[in-house]
């Protein structure tokens, strides 16, 4: 008696069936549409390779009656803008192609969702921000990781800003593996001001910063309360951090 293989249902005939062609096309049929389902699946992640746009990969499940996407990719810094201010209550990643996002004129809206995390394509990922230009953070659980970060001109603006409004402080804060890149003058505040009143849990792990002159690396208002750890990190020159900031092995940063 013949049987069934597990995966696909093709006919495996017993020893004693005689020859069937109409067996063997069947078998064939299915192995056909199988091979062609995989070359389809292939092209496309050959084409998702090459361009970089993830658009048809991306789920789009609903989450609480909320549309929820779970990541974008972009390429451009319009991209950038448009993601941020499509972006939905729920949050979601957003994947930036290795190249130089420029915004040395053009502001960033702050990022005011929750779970919003920018996730860079390694140091040749570029936030090159102007005099007047920075990325402000309100939402909460939100970070920014694998990407440089960098201001060629004198400024006297922070290069990120961690806020607060009514509904969020800027809570568990995290900053991974990125290098700022900000070699003139700086803020007096520092690379990272901390505004928001009550700020809990910010990470800044794995930085490296190359400047020219000391300075803060974080700083925050005077009234500000804030926890958070700084570890693993890098600077060329003399920088600080505020003394409720804990400070795990770093290299060239110390409490201010």
């Amino acid at each position: 008696m013949s049987t069934k293989t597990t995966n696909y249902d093709m006919i495996l005939p017993a020893q004693e069936d005689y020859y069937d062609v109409d067996i063997f096309n069947e078998n064939y049929e299915i192995i056909d549409e199988e091979l062609k389902r995989l070359s389809d699946e292939q092209d496309g992640l050959a084409a998702v390779a090459s361009s970089g746009s993830y658009t048809d990969l991306e789920d789009k499940p609903t989450f609480n009656g909320l549309d929820y996407k779970p990541f974008t990719t972009v390429k451009t810094a319009a991209e950038l803008v448009n993601a941020l201010s499509g972006i939905g209550d729920n949050g979601g990643v957003i994947y930036l192609i290795q190249g130089t996002y420029d915004f040395t004129s053009t502001t960033l809206s702050a990022i005011g969702k929750d779970n919003v995390m920018l996730i860079g394509s390694g140091a040749g990922t570029v936030l090159k921000f102007g005099a007047n230009t920075k990325l402000s953070f309100l939402g909460n659980r939100c970070g920014l990781k694998n990407l440089t970060v960098t201001r060629e001109a004198a400024s006297s603006n922070e290069l990120i800003l961690l806020d607060s409004d009514n509904t969020h402080k800027s809570a568990d804060f995290l900053m991974d593996n990125v290098y700022i890149d900000c070699n003139k003058a700086n803020a007096s505040g520092g690379f990272i001001e901390i505004t928001s009143t009550g700020l809990t849990n910010a990470r800044f792990v794995n930085l490296v910063i190359d400047t020219d002159e000391a300075n803060a690396l974080i700083a925050k208002s005077a009234t500000t309360a804030a926890t958070g750890l700084v570890t693993g990190c890098c600077a060329n020159a003399a920088l600080t951090v505020p003394s409720d900031i804990t400070l795990v092995t770093n290299i060239g940063i110390t409490a201010g």
